[in-house]
Formats: C-alpha cells, sequence, structure tokens
C-alpha cells in the first residue's frame, strides 16, 4: 500500500459533501478499501435516493502532529491512498464488520440498503482551508440528514464487553453485590472516556435525532436510550454513580444562547482554538449564520460570537460581562489584546472569587431560568455602543461586611445582597443571616471594604447567589427552596487593587464614584 499514490479530492461546491462507501470483507484484519461520492445535502423533509443514504460517525481524533506521525494506517480509497489514525482504523473495520452482517443496514421498499459513511477526517480534505471552513459551515445540517449516528467509544477486552452486554436491560439488578458493583465500575470507566469530554461530539449528539444514536463498544451496538437506561440504573444504585460524568445526554436539543453554550460546555476540548466558538455555533438560534474563518484572529471569532449573542438579545450583554469578568485574559498584557473587556476570552479556564459566583453565572447561563427576574423599576435594557462599548443600568454600592450597622439593622447594601443583618425581605421569608453565605465570599467582601472598591450591580439583579427557604405556605406544591439565581457581581475601584478575579475594571475617579455612590438611585455606566 505504500506505494499508492496519495488520494487527490475533487472540489466541492457549497451545499455538497462526499459520502465513502465502504467495500464488503469476509474478514475483520482485511485491508479496507472504499470509494468516495459527492452528493448535495438534501432539504428538511426531501426524499433522499436510496445510493445518498449515510451514516455519520462520531469519534475522538486523538492527539495530532504537524509531521503526521500520528497517521499510523492506511485505507485505499479509489485505488490510492489515505493515511489515517489508528483509532480510527480499527473503528472502520469493527463499523464494516457491522454492515457486512447487515446490522447497520437501511430498510427500502424492497430491499435493505448498504448505507454510506461520512467520516470527517476522510470526507473533507484536510489539506484544504477553504473546503474546511465550508464543510465546518455545514456540520450541523450534516448529523441532521444522517440516516443514524455511530458514537465510537472504544475497545473492552473481549470479557468485559460480554459482562457489558449482559448488564444491559437492567439486568444487573438480578446479580450478585458484586457483580453490581462490576457492572457500576465498567460503566464508570465507559462514561470517563475522552469521547465524553471532546467539544465537536456535542454537536454531533445533538444534532442526531434521539432515535438515531447508537454506542458501538467493541463489536457492540448498543442504541442510545438502552445505554442511558442502564446508567440512570446504576446511578440509582449508587449515589456516586457513572451517570455522574455523563451530563444532560437524552432526549431532543433545544437551541438556546451561544454565549451560554460556551459557558455550559466550558470544560469540553478541542484541538483548535477556533472550534472552542465553532463547535457550537450552530446549535444556538444566533450563531447559525455566522461565518467559519480559520485565517481571522482567534479574539475576532470571541467578539463575533458575543456580538451575536448581544444582537439578538441586548441583556445578553450581563451574560457577557459576568463570563469575561470570571475569565481572566489569556495574555496578561491587556494592550495586546483586540476585543474589549467584556467579551469573554474563552482560552482562559474561569476563577471565582467564591462559590456563589459559580452558582449566579451557571444560573445565568441557564436557558430554564431566562431573563425574567432582570426587569425591575428603573430597569432599561443595556446597548452596545458603535465603538464597542457596553452601557448598562444599575447601582454601585459600597460592601457592607463586616456590617457597618448594629444588629436588627438593615442597610441598602444589605438589602441588595439579599443578605439582611437581622430583618425580613417580605412578609413570609425568614430573616437571612449573613452566616449564610460561604467563608470564602466573606473574605472576598471584606477585601472589598479594606481596599475602597465598590460593586456595579446591574438593575434587576442581585449581586450573587442567593436563596431563601420557603414558608409551609409557599412550600406547598413546591421545591423547599426559592432561589435568586441572577447574582451578578460585577467590582469597580479608582486605584485598581489587584486582589481574586471577577473583576470588572471601570474607568472612574474616587470622586466619580463618591458622586455615583447614592444606595437609592441608579446610574449608567459604560464599559469598553
Amino acid at each position: 500500500m505504500d506505494a499508492l499514490q496519495p488520494y487527490e479530492y475533487l472540489r466541492l461546491e457549497r451545499g455538497q459533501i462526499r459520502i465513502m462507501h465502504v467495500a464488503p470483507s469476509n474478514s475483520l484484519e482485511a485491508p479496507l478499501r472504499c470509494s468516495l461520492h459527492t452528493i448535495s445535502l438534501p432539504a428538511a423533509g426531501e426524499v433522499v435516493p436510496y445510493d445518498e443514504y449515510y451514516i455519520t460517525l462520531s469519534y475522538v481524533w486523538g492527539d495530532t502532529h504537524p509531521d503526521g506521525s500520528h497517521l499510523t494506517h492506511s485505507l485505499i480509497c479509489d485505488g490510492h491512498q489515505v493515511r489515517i489514525t489508528a483509532g480510527l482504523h480499527q473503528t472502520l473495520k469493527r463499523i464494516r464488520q457491522k454492515l457486512d452482517l447487515g446490522e447497520l443496514q437501511v430498510q427500502g421498499i424492497v430491499a435493505s440498503i448498504r448505507p454510506g459513511l461520512w467520516v470527517d477526517y476522510i470526507c473533507i480534505n484536510q489539506l484544504d482551508l477553504t473546503e474546511r471552513c465550508q464543510q465546518v459551515e455545514q456540520m450541523a445540517t450534516i448529523y441532521e440528514r444522517s440516516t443514524r449516528l455511530i458514537i465510537r467509544l472504544g475497545e473492552l477486552s473481549e470479557a468485559d464487553a460480554a459482562f457489558m452486554k449482559a448488564s444491559l436491560h437492567g439486568n444487573f439488578k438480578n446479580e450478585s453485590e458484586p457483580a453490581r458493583a462490576k457492572a457500576s465500575e465498567l460503566f464508570r470507566h465507559l462514561v470517563q472516556r475522552p469521547w465524553f469530554e471532546r467539544r465537536w461530539t456535542v454537536q454531533e449528539y445533538c444534532k442526531t435525532s434521539k432515535y438515531a444514536r447508537y454506542f458501538l463498544i467493541r463489536d457492540s451496538i448498543i442504541n442510545d436510550w438502552t445505554f442511558l437506561d442502564t446508567l440512570r440504573d446504576l446511578a440509582r444504585e449508587s449515589p456516586a454513580g457513572p451517570l455522574d460524568y455523563v451530563g444532560s445526554l437524552g432526549g431532543d436539543y433545544t437551541k438556546s444562547i451561544l454565549i451560554e453554550d460556551l459557558h455550559r460546555y466550558g470544560d469540553t476540548k478541542c484541538s483548535n482554538v477556533y472550534d472552542i466558538v465553532y463547535a457550537l455555533m450552530q446549535m444556538s438560534v444566533d450563531g447559525v449564520n455566522l461565518k467559519v474563518d480559520y485565517e481571522r484572529p482567534v479574539e475576532a471569532v470571541f467578539y463575533t460570537a458575543a456580538e451575536a449573542s448581544i444582537i439578538y438579545d441586548a441583556r445578553c450583554i450581563i451574560t457577557a460581562l459576568a463570563c469575561a469578568t470570571a475569565r481572566p485574559f489569556a495574555t496578561r498584557d491587556r494592550s495586546k489584546l483586540t476585543m474589549p473587556c467584556w467579551v469573554p476570552d474563552w482560552r482562559a479556564l474561569p476563577i471565582y472569587a467564591a462559590l456563589e459566583h459559580s452558582k449566579a453565572l451557571d444560573a445565568l447561563c441557564s436557558p430554564s431560568i431566562g431573563f425574567g427576574c432582570l426587569e425591575g423599576e428603573g430597569y432599561s435594557l443595556p446597548c452596545l455602543r458603535d465603538d464597542d462599548g457596553v452601557v448598562l443600568t444599575g447601582r454601585i454600592l459600597q460592601p457592607c461586611f463586616p456590617p457597618r450597622h448594629r444588629a436588627g439593622k438593615s442597610c441598602f447594601t444589605c438589602t441588595m445582597f439579599a443578605q439582611p443583618w437581622a430583618t425580613t425581605l417580605a412578609r413570609r421569608v425568614p430573616p437571612m443571616k449573613w452566616g449564610k453565605i460561604s467563608d470564602e465570599l466573606k473574605e472576598f467582601l471584606s477585601r472589598l471594604s479594606r481596599q475602597n472598591a465598590v460593586l456595579f450591580v446591574p438593575a434587576g439583579t442581585t449581586p450573587f447567589y442567593t436563596f431563601f427557604p420557603l414558608s409551609p405556605y409557599q412550600a406547598e406544591g413546591r421545591s423547599e427552596t426559592l432561589y435568586r439565581p441572577m447574582g451578578c457581581c460585577f467590582v469597580a475601584h479608582a486605584n485598581r487593587p489587584r486582589f481574586g478575579s471577577n473583576i470588572l475594571e471601570l474607568e472612574m475617579s474616587s470622586d466619580q464614584i463618591k458622586s455615583i455612590c447614592a444606595p437609592e438611585s441608579l446610574c449608567t455606566i459604560c464599559v469598553k
């Protein structure tokens, strides 16, 4: 095979893709042979010819190297050589085996159809940057139109694979305690595989119909709901069950806002920094029309992503600020940055001054919460200016910790924190003490107080994530806790002391801060 010439790709038009047809074989170890065919992506609801049915593959590329040393195997494509990784080589052999056995065929009107495959590494010319950009822009449609999605988790030993199959459909419940513990450990090991950490797999999974998702583990094909139901059963058996590692798999995906997805999947990984945005943008209502360009500065990509969410809903400025202040810039020299400080630098991991900040940001980026509690007296929508400044209405508060008043009293700052010293906020809401907040938040507030810093709180929000136990009357038919989840805290200071994180540096002098610090009045600021 080494004597074969490399495969030469023909140019694709926009809206076209390549699918590969794998030649049958009577041996798992026989060389892989395939042919590539160009088709047009079908429109929604369009009748697809049988010879254009295809299966998509979701897998992990693994580490890549500029010299191509990671491409240790090959396949023969239309008489030419295509170099691939060892993991993809093994995966394609397993899929060929299933195609030969008829387990992946599509039932036609007259006979079963052997579908083609769409595999990104083979069906996209990886050396053509223009084609890569075009194909990435239509990646979501490719997965939406596929007949099935095969999720490759990797290999297991023959004994473990047999035990896994025997544990499906709740069968492990009838086994001994050691057998149930082994099943839990085996599935825990599976869901800790790299596939569950990869960013591209989020879109690949979510954009495929819930009835078309299958896991390929060694030589077993398991439908999505069977696999997840087993995980849930095992999770109920043990409080530290493997479902903890899976997240919100299963069901249909509802489109959200791009900046929310960027935060929600912030701990997933991708090898290309541009794919931090590109891997998720087509899942959102505001990012679906963004253009893919791997030659733009990555800061421009982050800016465009934040801008798209803000244009869709101006209140996303609050979300952008919250994400930006929780993430330090990847470069310490801010003069080298080509984006304003309200744009999150998604290359950096979030750092929180207190657990309350983390909870507040998670709640703010939750589509189930929404922006309903942003509305309030004196509230006006944030806006994005032509000079890239964002304008916010809110209050500037001086920290009050330790409280600077007698027990039994509460100041406006304490009330804004929803942590009154010893008073109630409403007739049916029990008193909340400062003792309810975390020690790290107390220390954070204490440092703010000592270092002449102030808090800017956007109108309608609370500075931190807080909760109130409900009275029996309120709790009837509801959960035991009423959450106030919109806690966004931005720190402003005149002399810019350095401490912690969650810092929004506002260009203000000490006199300016004093002049607008009247507790009951709203002020407007511009952040660039």
